[in-house]
């Protein structure tokens, strides 16, 4: 399944097209809720979401701070006491827009390391978002 994401996803030329099949990709290997938070500027400039969870403003403040520190920001976790969702940050280069990746685990049936293959799509999710950005950024 990330062999097949990481080819489809090198071959699209759209940020919206990119979270999206990033959302959904994520969501047929955990079987859970996704969403991703683009930001640029310090600003929410896109939310995609597949599952059945209506994101709640605990989850945008979730996303944010793991974008903030860097780190994954776990739901029920201090800072994210609200959250449903566990975050993990996307780092991009400079300029683009940054990502944060939120997976809505049941408590009862988390997953032993989900961090290996959550972080395995999101550098792939900057390397496309980067080259996107960076081929619409020049002159």
């Amino acid at each position: 399944m990330l062999q097949t994401y990481s080819r489809d996803v090198a071959g699209i030329d759209n940020a919206k097209a990119i979270v999206s099949i990033t959302c959904h990709t994520l969501a047929a290997l955990f079987q859970v809720p996704v969403v991703v938070i683009l930001v640029l500027d310090g600003k929410v400039v896109s939310v995609e979401k597949v599952g059945n969870i209506a994101l709640q403003e605990a989850e945008i403040e979730a996303a944010q701070s793991s974008l903030a520190t860097g780190l994954v920001v776990s739901a029920g976790v201090y800072p994210a006491l609200t959250s449903r969702f566990d975050f993990w940050p996307v780092k991009t280069t400079a300029g683009g827009p940054r990502a944060a990746i939120g997976l809505a685990f049941d408590p009862d049936e988390r997953p032993a390391a989900p961090s290996t293959s959550v972080d395995i799509v999101g550098r792939f999710l900057a390397l496309a978002l980067d080259r996107q950005h960076f081929r619409h950024a020049r002159p």
